[in-house]
């Protein structure tokens, strides 16, 4: 089987979290599986040196990553022709590499693009930017700010997915909110850190995930 994995490459965080992950599936499963981590070339110098991997680094440039675009330039960049375009990068990533499975830590991009290929996808994500949010541990659920503040930032990121899954095309007949329960999330924090209106079964609480080294 091929993995590849695709870190958020805006986040040292996630990008050096998805090490750790595809580090730790290497030391499982290395033996009988392939293991290609995708990593945008100025970021390449915040992954952890690793002695005696067989894990595959390859690198993926994006033209509309943030810090590769001049401040005109990304004025200029409306959010439609980001989205299609990362759409189409990470696209042609999986064409090339041609995974059984995609793992993702907090980039969106790869999910619509896997799935318009019939390829299974696993979402790695902080529980607070998941479209859910009733409010963060120790808050009181019944407060109707707080039920505000979840709602508004819900709304929004339901706003923000719907974009996407119409410009990419990526989506069947069940609309956003369907869709998000097709594909395995995993959130690396305690159950109930973050309160949700919705714990359907692809929701994953594994708990904190460290870096090995």
């Amino acid at each position: 089987m091929r993995l590849l994995f695709t870190p958020e490459p805006n986040g040292l965080a996630h990008i050096i979290r998805l090490q750790a992950i595809a580090l730790a599936y290497e030391e499982l499963y290395g033996d009988q599986d392939e293991i290609i981590f995708a990593i945008e070339p100025t970021r390449q110098k915040v992954l952890m040196p690793t002695n005696n991997s067989k894990i595959k680094y390859m690198h993926h440039a994006s033209k509309f990553f943030t810090p590769n675009l001049t401040l005109n330039k990304l004025h200029k960049t409306s959010r439609r022709e980001m989205i299609i375009g990362r759409d189409q990068e990470y696209g042609d990533l999986i064409k090339k590499t041609d995974p059984d499975i995609v793992i993702t830590d907090m980039e969106i991009s790869p999910i619509f693009a896997t799935t318009k290929q019939a390829k299974k996808i696993v979402l790695i994500v902080n529980a607070l930017f998941l479209p859910y949010r009733r409010g963060i541990a120790g808050e009181d659920k019944t407060s109707r700010i707080k039920n505000l503040s979840g709602y508004i930032s819900n709304q929004v990121i339901w706003g923000y997915l719907r974009m996407y899954l119409r410009l990419t095309g990526a989506g069947g007949k069940g609309g956003i909110k369907q869709y998000l329960k097709t594909f395995p999330m995993i959130m690396p924090e305690w159950k109930g850190y973050v309160h949700l209106s919705n714990y359907h079964p692809n929701l994953h609480f594994v708990g904190p995930i460290f870096s090995p080294a």
